[in-house]
């Protein structure tokens, strides 16, 4: 709470929880001009590297916002300052302006305010947040926060396996070895993303794409207005496929994958958004679900009545014999 004080502009503030201890808190600033929230939050990442996608700009099919910045700071530290929404679908009208400071030394200082009394629940009190970005950079990159990231504790492996296992004996090749988590195997990067692209039908042009490892997301047109389409590739979803394929409309083919076909609204707020997806799965839990949305993002209004891809085309490429050919890592 005086690193955040001290580094910012004079207001009045409420902060619970002085008397304690922890790595975040959550206050309320208010300058005269309307109530505002501020959170900051201090993480140890790692490294450096593993803190990357915490300071990178978020992909606006899936995250609307107004601006968005990513730079290397002086010391080696990556910035990003976001000024976008609580609500993807700014069905409430709240702005969450954020900076995050990964350091070169692998620590994380997350600072988030709103034009609100607190992120949801409370009213709009002011057109934008109270500190402008530059502020948020100088408060992200203030010298008080590393006395208090040295405080944080170290990370806690929590595998539960990788040890010497096998009493110190040799000779297994770590066939077997109890000790060892399996490890996670997916496509190698943007392999999916190609493999749907040469699946699509003709007549389709790709506005964007993006997404990497299993997942992966193309924003496509006919002419007749935007269309989302994405798919996850997954391995070893055998113990939840009675959970995933247990009712409605499931198939189950010749050589025993189930296919299930869903027609329904959107989830995300997107005015006449509908969603149609082909989910099918192999009985050794090989899984490929492929959706398709009447808009160019799942939050915003639908731009035609129905999605590019027919259901039998989504079943068409959630079926194709590519996606068990994929190089994997």
């Amino acid at each position: 709470a005086a690193a955040l004080k001290s580094n910012l502009p004079e207001g009045k503030w409420e902060i619970d929880g002085l008397d304690g201890f922890g790595q975040s808190l959550v206050g309320v600033y208010d300058e005269g001009k309307g109530r505002s929230g501020v959170s900051v939050g201090l993480f140890r990442a790692g490294t450096g590297e593993a803190g990357q996608d915490q300071v990178v700009c978020p992909d606006k099919v899936f995250v609307p916002y107004d601006d968005c910045t990513e730079e290397t700071v002086p010391g080696g530290g990556r910035l990003m300052i976001l000024q976008g929404y609580v609500y993807p679908d700014k069905r409430v009208e709240t702005k969450a302006w954020r900076a995050v400071l990964l350091t070169r030394d692998g620590f994380l200082v997350d600072v988030s305010e709103y034009n609100a009394a607190a992120e949801k629940g409370a009213p709009v009190s002011r057109e934008n947040p109270p500190f402008t970005p530059a502020q948020l950079k100088a408060l992200v990159m203030a010298d008080d926060w590393s006395a208090l990231t040295a405080q944080l504790p170290a990370n806690v492996d929590t595998s539960g396996g990788g040890g010497s296992g096998g009493g110190g004996q040799g000779g297994t090749g770590g066939i077997n070895r109890q000790d060892e988590p399996r490890r996670h195997v997916e496509p190698v990067s943007g392999a999916v993303q190609s493999t749907l692209r040469s699946l699509l039908p003709e007549g389709l042009e790709v506005a964007s794409k993006g997404g990497d490892g299993e997942y992966a997301y193309l924003v496509v047109d006919d002419g007749k207005g935007r269309s989302l389409v994405q798919i996850n590739v997954q391995q070893d979803m055998a113990n939840v496929g009675d959970d995933l394929f247990g009712g409605g409309d499931v198939t189950t083919l010749p050589d025993g994958r189930r296919v299930k076909l869903t027609q329904q609204p959107g989830e995300k707020g997107g005015a006449g958004v509908v969603w149609w997806t082909a989910d099918t799965m192999t009985p050794e839990g090989f899984r490929v679900v492929v959706s398709a949305f009447n808009a160019g993002t799942q939050h915003e209004a639908a731009t035609r009545a129905e999605p590019a891809l027919t259901m039998d085309q989504l079943k068409s490429i959630a079926l194709s014999p590519k996606w068990q050919q994929l190089p994997m890592k």
